[in-house]
């Protein structure tokens, strides 16, 4: 496979992520923030386009690292032979290994990361896995592409 293919495969599912990461993290944002976990704090619409915007960025960062994990480790297979667990590790590794490097990097400032740093792992790696699985999924679903004859 050629490498503007597969730069093609890692840019679309780095947005494919930062989509999906941005409208999942702003609905729970502005959830948390309509039921009040948020004592004081006031939002916009700037600062939900704020939030959109980085969260966005996040996704694509946990997508490009799920589509080297990915790459990197099951280049020997095709989309029908690939095993859904190994898919959602990936998944797992490229969202729960930052979340893990986040979470440890603030318990240096505010102790109490500490506290929330397995939760905060567990349901980013969970996320992770369950976009890594959606992926491959529609990925199946996708049309082959033609054959290219080389001249």
């Amino acid at each position: 496979m050629g490498f503007l293919r597969r730069l093609r495969g890692l840019l679309g599912i780095a947005t494919s992520w930062g989509v999906a990461f941005s409208g999942i993290m702003t609905t729970l944002l502005i959830g948390r923030w309509a039921v009040g976990l948020f004592p004081g704090a006031t939002f916009g619409p700037r600062q939900i386009v704020i939030a959109a915007i980085e969260f966005f960025l996040m996704g694509g960062l946990a997508g490009t690292l799920f589509s080297l994990f990915f790459a990197r480790g099951e280049r020997r297979r095709t989309l029908e032979t690939l095993s859904m667990p190994r898919v959602a590790l990936w998944g797992f590794l490229a969202v729960g290994v930052p979340a893990a490097a986040l979470t440890l990097g603030a318990a240096a400032f505010y102790s109490r990361a500490l506290l929330v740093a397995p939760l905060t792992i567990g349901l980013a790696g969970a996320l992770g896995s369950a976009m890594s699985v959606a992926t491959i999924k529609l990925a199946r679903r996708a049309p082959a592409l033609p054959e290219r004859t080389e001249m």
